[in-house]
Parts: structure tokens; C-alpha cells; sequence
């Protein structure tokens, strides 16, 4: 949208800046972005929801990329697990934006593609395969259309497809998560979102299951965009990003925070806890602030002022990956799962506090820990030093001739 020749943005895209996503082959129909991938961000992520949740096994990681193979049938359900909505199905629609009779529908129904549309209600939401619905998808719509009835439909149609899970309806855990989200509002919340068992009307036959197709090359979907009065989009800066530093938005959390937000404002209730991770730290931090560097979200950060240091931790931007966990050199951090019990989940809590002393040798503040005098990098330097010389001249020795234990620096130095 353009106001006097300027081109303007809207919050959506202030929050897509940044995400470059490249296709990922030429048949499978999805697209990555490699900055805000949590694998491809850190060597200490270990995340695996898209390969977990291809039902072919066309995904996988190398050295530093994600790949796709020809195998892809651009169900979307890859898309659906991320949780930094890394991965996209360029096919799929967009669930945060409906047409205004779907909004506005008595009960919403959501489709398999397999469904011929005279079998389906008319206001269906028809998708590609309803795996590439994700619990916050559901509880979205639920709450744009205003607390609405949403139904996902299984005709009994997955059994031979292979985008199903072993026969199982590729949507089942959404709905499942979607419905112990709403549980605690009570009636009728906790009945806005579930399954319903459907055959299909006799004579109606299903379509094939549908696959990856490859889209229009750049010059063939130009001309088409051309055609229908679209703008060309704007060439991307650069298409191959470095390792990104910048914390992530994950959209998937933000959309399903946003939602239960409006159900607990109109039922009257509070937030369920298991949106919430706890992070517990042990006394053998050391304040290095390894683990916050390392943390995709910026929910663990470190903080310095008024003479103390320490962490913070805010809960609800937290998503439980625990690079923190794999990060910290003194195993210091446990992550203990959802169910926060503090009183103000939004806000930053602090988890660690150490006063700050100036260091005897290098004259640098850090964080004190005991009764040590020196900062950690000038204790190990002097204990290095300490050892080398030992090596080198042999332990000392007292007048008597008696071995002298070696001091540290560790105490009061």
C-alpha cells in the first residue's frame, strides 16, 4: 500500500524484516530462512521438529544448511512443528488472514483437500492437508472469530495417505494441544476447537492426495504477477545470510499467546501455565552470561546495574529449546518444563544476583563469587602460570627440603 508514492509498512511487515527465505529445491514447495532456524543459528541447538514431523522423511540437516528432497508432499506439516516459523509452505495459506465469510461463519470447518467441494460446507477452510495446522492456527481462529465453534473434519480419508500419521489424523496432536488450552476457561471455551467425525455423503469419491508440484519459475511468475495488476516484490538484500545474533520473535508463540490473551480477558481466567517454562540456575553459575548470548529469544538475558549482575528470565518469550542448558560450561542451568507458578509471568524475573567487585590486577568489574579478589580470566591466567613455572623449575621447596603446596588464586589473591 502506497500513500503518496511513499510505500508504507504495516506491523507485519516490520516483523518479517529481516527473514529472508530461500526454496528449498525445486519440486517441494517449501521455503526456509535461515537466520531464524534455530539449527542453523547454534551450534548447541538441537531442535528437530521439522524432521520429526515430515511423515516421508524428506528433510534433513547438513553441515549448515536444511535440505529438502523430491520425496516432499508439501503437506506443511514441517511448517507447522517449527517453532520459530523457519520454515514456510509457500502453497499454504496464510491462517491469519481469512476471507470475511469464514471469519464470520456460524461454525468454522476445516478440510482436507481430498474432500470434493460439494461434499465440504461452503464456507470450508479446504487445506493442502490439515497436518499443516498448528495448535496456535487453531486457537487464532478461534479467537478472530470471536470464540466462534471450530470443527476440523476427518472423513476416515487418512488411512492411505502418506502424509497421515501411520493412520492416524494428521491434525490430532493440534487439536489436542488447542483443546488442553482452552480447558481451563471452562464452558463453552473448552469445547471451541475439536474433531468431528464426518463421512463423506454417499457417491462422493476423494480426490487424489496431493503433491509438491514445482512452482513457476521468476520469469514465467513475474509475467503472471504483471498480468494481474500485482506489484513485482523487492529483490531480498542478500539471500544467503550469515549466522544471525539478532533475537527472534518466534510468530508461532507470539499468535498463540495473543489468543489465549483475548480468551482469558472475555472468560474471565487466567493464563494455562504450561505456556511457561521454568528455568532453574544452580549456586555454580559463574555470571558469564554464555547462556544468554546464546538464548534464540532474548528470554534469558543478562543484566548489570547497581553494582550487581546477574540473569533475568521472562517466561513467556521462552520456548523450552535449552541451548541454554547445552551451552553452560558449569552445567549451572536446568530447564524443568512448563508450569511456571510466579505471580507476573510477563515481566523479567531475576534468577541470579552477584555483587560486582573491581579486579585487584586488570582493574575490570566482575562478578564475585567466595572471597576471590580477581577476576576469572586473571585467575586463570596466574594459575597458568603457576602451573608452567612448576612444570618448568619443579615444586618449590621449603629450608627443610620439604615439598610446599602449590597456592591458587582462587581465594585471596
Amino acid at each position: 500500500m502506497s500513500q503518496g508514492g511513499k510505500r508504507t509498512r504495516n506491523k507485519r511487515d516490520s516483523a518479517s524484516r529481516g527473514r529472508v527465505f530461500r526454496r528449498m529445491g525445486e519440486s517441494s514447495g517449501l521455503s526456509v530462512s535461515d537466520a531464524i532456524c534455530l539449527r542453523l543459528r547454534s551450534r548447541y541447538s538441537e531442535c528437530s521438529f521439522c524432521v520429526d514431523a515430515c511423515p516421508v522423511g524428506a528433510i534433513r540437516f547438513s553441515d549448515d544448511s536444511l535440505d529438502v528432497s523430491s520425496a516432499c508432499l508439501g503437506c506443511a506439516r514441517c511448517a507447522a512443528a517449527c517453532p520459530t516459523g523457519a520454515l514456510k509452505a509457500n502453497r499454504f495459506p496464510d491462517l491469519s488472514v481469512l476471507p470475511r465469510a469464514a471469519l464470520e461463519a456460524g461454525v468454522l470447518e476445516v478440510e482436507c483437500a481430498r474432500v470434493p467441494r460439494r461434499a465440504a460446507a461452503k464456507n470450508a477452510l479446504r487445506l493442502r492437508c490439515a497436518g499443516g495446522i498448528g495448535a496456535h492456527d487453531l486457537l487464532g481462529l478461534y479467537a478472530d472469530r470471536g470464540y466462534r465453534d471450530l470443527r476440523v473434519i476427518a472423513r476416515g480419508l487418512c488411512g492411505d495417505c502418506p502424509a497421515s500419521d501411520h493412520g492416524r489424523h494428521p491434525a490430532a496432536a493440534a487439536v489436542s494441544e488447542a483443546r488442553a488450552l482452552l480447558e481451563g476457561f471452562g464452558a463453552p471455551y473448552a469445547e471451541g476447537v475439536a474433531f468431528e467425525f464426518r463421512r463423506l455423503p454417499q457417491g462422493a469419491r476423494p480426490l487424489p492426495t496431493p503433491h509438491a508440484e514445482p512452482e513457476p519459475d521468476a520469469s514465467r511468475r513475474d509475467f503472471l504477477r504483471r498480468l494481474a495488476g500485482i506489484p513485482q516484490a523487492e529483490p531480498a538484500a542478500d539471500a544467503t545470510p550469515a549466522r544471525a545474533t539478532a533475537k527472534l520473535i518466534p510468530a508461532s508463540k507470539a499468535r498463540l499467546m495473543m489468543a489465549l490473551e483475548r480468551v482469558a480477558k472475555s472468560a474471565g481466567g487466567a493464563l494455562p501455565a504450561r505456556l511457561f517454562p521454568r528455568i532453574e540456575i544452580s549456586n555454580s553459575c559463574a555470571d558469564h552470561g554464555v547462556c544468554a548470548v546464546v538464548c534464540p529469544t532474548g528470554a534469558l538475558a543478562r543484566y548489570e546495574e547497581d553494582g550487581a549482575s546477574g540473569l533475568r528470565f521472562e517466561a513467556a518469550a521462552c520456548i523450552a529449546c535449552e541451548d541454554c542448558v547445552r551451552a553452560c560450561p558449569e552445567r549451572a542451568i536446568r530447564c524443568s518444563g512448563p508450569g511456571n507458578a510466579l505471580p507476573d509471568v510477563f515481566g523479567p524475573v531475576r534468577l541470579t544476583c552477584f555483587t560486582t567487585a573491581e579486579c585487584y590486577e586488570c582493574a575490570r568489574e566482575f562478578p564475585v563469587t567466595g572471597e576471590a579478589r580477581l577476576c576469572p580470566t586473571c585467575r586463570k591466567t596466574r594459575d597458568l602460570a603457576r602451573t608452567s613455572f612448576s612444570q618448568l623449575f619443579g615444586a618449590a621447596r621449603n629450608p627443610h627440603g620439604e615439598r610446599m603446596p602449590m597456592e591458587t588464586s582462587a581465594g585471596t589473591d
